[in-house]
């Protein structure tokens, strides 16, 4: 029942989310600001966007430009998608994941971004800014949308290379000397009511750290194996959370809501014995039937039979590899 409730409260949590960036794409309400973002301490940097009147009626100001490109962006990065958990992210399906900042993950303090400071920007800051941030706001909401910097995000001149601007009706080209910058109309992650959201997991460990958040807490699911008394020595599971690959320590933060792990021992040993999936892939401890684990290959299995790795047709009875993990209805 705790998980039920659980797994309930992450539903309304998601509906809050989708809402909220609903309501954020269909109201023009919304103050819009951009900002450098240079990773150390949180700090922002305000971009000035030009906003005012075009020379041409027609057209439409930089800021609004780069506002209507972001906000379409979001709509399609975030809107009519599936959520779960970052506890699932192992299943690497076409989701919108979702982290909640804590302690031990943090990369986006928002509780440090002075929004009131407006210290100008200067060509030099482009190099060492991590990557764009867009600030939605409105009456007491805030979203923030996060645009990591590729290598083509800023054209540096450089000693063998040579930028000019194009001009209209211009015939001579003048040498630029400062960094361009490119806005793309893309948001990688979005930040909401201190929870990332994002299809990019791989971003979040590359760039972010995730994966010794991932570490942290698989080394809290081995205590709570622990405590179910199914093993005989751990010694090489903790091991495995340094040395092992990354794709089986990514499924170890689910496994403290294993089915598996509410069977009793007695239970548990009859399947491993009798089935022929788990049938000889482990060492069984005769009197007191606790699994021992000897060797990475066992550690893996292990992972694998609390994660239920394979199912099996009811009809056909072939047995089938399968990384997604969803209950069927």
């Amino acid at each position: 029942m705790i998980i039920q409730k659980g797994m309930i409260m992450n539903n309304i949590k998601f509906k809050e989310f989708e809402e909220q960036i609903s309501d954020l794409i269909k109201s023009n309400e919304y103050g819009f600001e951009v900002y450098f973002w240079m990773g150390k301490d949180s700090e922002l940097k305000m971009l000035n966007l030009d906003d005012g009147a075009p020379k041409n009626k027609k057209d439409v100001n930089l800021k609004s430009q780069v506002r209507i490109g972001i906000t379409n962006a979001v709509n399609e990065a975030f809107q009519g998608k599936e959520y779960d958990t970052i506890d699932n992210f192992a299943d690497n399906q076409n989701k919108l994941y979702v982290v909640k900042q804590d302690d031990d993950f943090r990369p986006f303090d928002i509780s440090k971004f002075d929004t009131d400071k407006e210290e100008a920007v200067k060509p030099e800051d482009a190099g060492d800014a991590k990557g764009l941030l867009f600030r939605f706001a409105k009456s007491n909401k805030t979203i923030w949308g996060y645009q990591k910097f590729s290598p083509s995000s800023i054209i540096k001149k450089r000693k063998n290379n040579f930028i000019m601007r194009l001009f209209d009706n211009e015939t001579v080209l003048v040498e630029e000397r400062n960094p361009i910058l490119v806005i793309y109309s893309r948001v990688d992650l979005l930040i909401i009511d201190d929870h990332i959201i994002t299809s990019n997991t791989k971003m979040l460990e590359r760039d972010f750290g995730l994966i010794e958040y991932v570490k942290e807490r698989a080394i809290e699911v081995i205590k709570k194996i622990d405590s179910k008394a199914i093993l005989d020595n751990d010694e090489l599971l903790n091991e495995y959370i340094t040395k092992g690959k990354t794709s089986y320590i990514r499924k170890m933060m689910r496994l403290d809501k294993s089915e598996v792990l509410k069977l009793s021992i007695d239970d548990l040993h009859k399947k491993i014995t009798k089935l022929p999936r788990w049938k000889d892939k482990f060492v069984l401890n005769p009197e007191t039937k606790k699994i021992e684990l000897n060797s990475i290959k066992q550690v893996e299995s292990f992972i694998d039979l609390l994660d239920e790795r394979y199912t099996r047709s009811d009809v056909t009875q072939q047995e089938y590899d399968t990384s997604a993990k969803k209950k069927a209805k």
